[in-house]
């Protein structure tokens, strides 16, 4: 049967956190930074000639990421952003101030926390920025020389160039998981929690098209409506627990039932529709006595044989629209219902001109 959700939600979901291309890491992306940036900081140091003291704030900032409050638990993306905030913090005291390394670096952390997070994200981030340049200036000291020399201003070129094409990346990224959690929510409200299968608004979504394929004449149909008998009386003696395990073996057993081209879902409490393609009234129902019989084989552990009755409609020119077919459909099931439930009634054709007061063949 064509994606009927055969494991529920929680399979969606699980699908869901793959459907975004990781176009590039996090922590690649820091990776790729730090190296575009080190030929500028390398030559800031080599003419200041200074070594120790830089490695002495290379290792603040790192203890300062992994011991600030609450960044562990943050998610990936955030740490990512305080991690280039703290760099770009650090790195100003490093470098003299050079105007090209520290517009780079802080270029590329608040764009980042702009494209991850929203001006809250930003504030936090700027401070984080703050305390790291403070513990930077503490250990380095103020040594103001923002005008870079022709060296720096080459090894600069790498970081000047790559910044836009990595905040590209990124935006590309960001934009690859709207989408996926886009089409993640598209999915889910479309399925059944329970049991995984469509729900009733599915329904009400493609039967208006498969009303139209039917009236073109491009293929025939039959719409199927299910309730499970004496439902009420399952759950007063059993419980509820045992209830829902009822619903999903019917579930079950329409994605074992059914064909690749069919559909299925939950109409609403103990009710199920299944829509048939390329289907007549012998194929509706012969499916419907294979569901028949198959359900009370695959329900067991009550005192009572689960059953069920069936409403079919069978697509004819005869219907006004699509809720005058789903109104054929649950006439039948109330027919099925009423003559003693555990058996089908079907609308024909020659029944639904005969209008509202059209008799319903049972089986």
């Amino acid at each position: 049967m064509e994606d009927c959700g055969t494991s529920g939600i929680e399979r969606v979901d699980r699908v869901g956190r793959l459907l975004a291309p990781r176009v590039l890491s996090d922590w690649l992306f820091l990776l790729i930074l730090a190296v575009l940036a080190a030929p500028a900081i390398l030559v800031e140091l080599s003419e200041r000639q200074v070594v120790s003291t830089p490695l002495v704030v290379v290792a603040a900032t790192v203890l300062l990421w992994l011991v600030w409050p609450g960044l562990r638990r943050a998610r990936g993306g955030e740490r990512l952003c305080a991690a280039l905030h703290l760099a770009a913090g650090a790195a100003a005291p490093m470098v003299a101030f050079d105007a090209l390394t520290v517009t780079g670096l802080s270029t590329v952390a608040i764009v980042s926390s702009l494209t991850m997070g929203d001006g809250r994200l930003l504030a936090r981030n700027l401070i984080r920025q703050l305390v790291a340049f403070g513990f930077a200036v503490g250990i380095c000291g103020l040594d103001w020389s923002p005008v870079p020399s022709a060296t720096t201003v080459w090894a600069s070129l790498p970081l000047l160039g790559g910044c836009p094409v990595l905040l590209a990346f990124r935006a590309r990224r960001v934009v690859a998981d709207l989408s996926a959690q886009s089409r993640l929510f598209e999915v889910r409200s479309r399925l059944d929690a329970m049991t995984g299968l469509y729900n009733r608004s599915y329904l009400e979504t493609v039967l208006p098209a498969a009303f139209s394929r039917c009236h073109s004449g491009e293929i025939g149909m039959v719409l199927i409506l299910i309730d499970l008998d004496r439902f009420k009386q399952i759950n007063d003696r059993f419980g509820h627990r045992a209830g829902d395990g009822v619903i999903r073996e019917m579930a079950a057993l329409l994605r074992f039932e059914l064909r690749e081209r069919d559909l299925a879902g939950r109409y609403g409490g103990d009710e199920f529709w299944v829509l048939l393609t390329d289907a007549s009234e012998h194929n509706a129902i012969s499916i419907v006595e294979r569901l028949r019989a198959g359900l009370k084989a695959r329900v067991g552990g009550l005192d009572e044989t689960v059953t069920a009755s069936f409403g079919i409609a069978v697509w004819t020119p005869e219907l006004k629209d699509w809720r005058h077919w789903v109104h054929c459909a649950d006439m039948a099931l109330y027919a099925a219902k009423h003559d003693g439930r555990d058996i089908w009634s079907v609308v024909t054709q020659e029944q639904i001109a005969l209008g509202p007061s059209m008799p319903v063949t049972s089986g």
